[in-house]
């Protein structure tokens, strides 16, 4: 009994998790890229400006 409880338990939690991995229509599939897309742009345009406040201020320091 205790184990039967531990196994649906399990599937519980584990249920959500490969709705999350696989999605059910084309369209979700296709939301899923644009916003992993998104977020792989924002990161790369932050690093950038991080990147380039760096270096302006490294070389300010430098020519100072």
């Amino acid at each position: 009994m205790i184990i039967h409880g531990g196994v649906a338990q399990v599937a519980w939690i584990v249920d959500p998790c490969k709705r999350l991995a696989s999605p059910r229509s084309d369209v979700e599939a296709a939301v899923n890229l644009q916003l992993q897309l998104l977020i792989l742009i924002l990161l790369s345009v932050c690093s950038i400006a991080v990147s380039a406040a760096w270096w302006t201020l490294a070389t300010n320091t430098y020519l100072q």
